[in-house]
């Protein structure tokens, strides 16, 4: 991963942030009051990884997209809570 994220050209600090955010979103998963926005924090960084395979890195974005497709899931399934936590914010 030293390697890869070297290529990118962010620096290493940019491979322990993305390390971070994605075991935050990994945790956040389990907890059902933050499943939701865990799942969007991981399609985000998903996007990210993909954008940064076919731009900078090559290679096979497929895992990448299989995660992005993943958190879409999830967030489709607990789409219920999107519109309970809109209506609570409007309150």
């Amino acid at each position: 991963m030293v390697e890869i994220f070297a290529k990118i050209g962010f620096g290493q600090w940019f491979r322990i942030l993305t390390g971070l955010l994605e075991v935050a979103g990994a945790v956040g998963l389990f907890v059902p009051r933050w499943t939701v926005s865990a799942a969007a924090l991981l399609a985000v960084v998903m996007v990210g990884a993909i954008g940064v395979h076919l731009t900078i890195l090559g290679g096979n974005p497929a895992a990448p997209i299989l995660l992005l497709i993943l958190a879409a899931l999830i967030i489709w399934l607990h789409r219920s809570k999107l519109g309970a936590k809109a209506r609570s914010a409007k309150v």
